[in-house]
């Protein structure tokens, strides 16, 4: 996918093993990994960590909700991608995540190779 540590991503999942799940399958592919399980510690973890290449967020998290982190994290980075992953009800927050600019969303449950296709187009990269 690209250089080793070139991309940094952040993710932010309550779920602790499918977010340890997703952290091996991008780290397999090169890419750095920082975790948050909430919506405060994501917010935290942005400021102290970054910058980020992408963030891949969940949309229903303690704390703060996926939209409040976007809303934060657009903030202070207007251009970062984000991918949403939901197994929820997302017709809710359409409007105001595409308000936000975030037009990438992901349906729980997904394979494997779908998360990577939707890193592989929010970072510019592969077919």
């Amino acid at each position: 996918m690209s250089s080793p540590m070139l991309n940094k991503v952040l993710l932010v999942e309550d779920e602790r093993d499918l977010r340890s799940l997703m952290a091996l399958l991008l780290e397999k592919h090169d890419l750095g990994v920082v975790e948050a399980d909430d919506g405060p510690v994501a917010v935290e973890r942005f400021q102290r960590e970054g910058p980020f290449s992408l963030a891949i967020i969940d949309i229903n998290l303690p704390g703060y909700s996926g939209v409040e982190v976007c809303r934060r994290l657009l903030a202070q980075d207007a251009d970062l991608p984000i991918i949403i992953c939901t197994a929820g009800v997302i017709h809710r927050h359409e409007e105001e995540l595409r308000r936000l600019g975030v037009h990438r969303i992901l349906s729980k449950p997904f394979y494997p190779e779908m998360l990577l296709e939707e890193v592989e187009r929010a970072l510019g990269v592969g077919a």
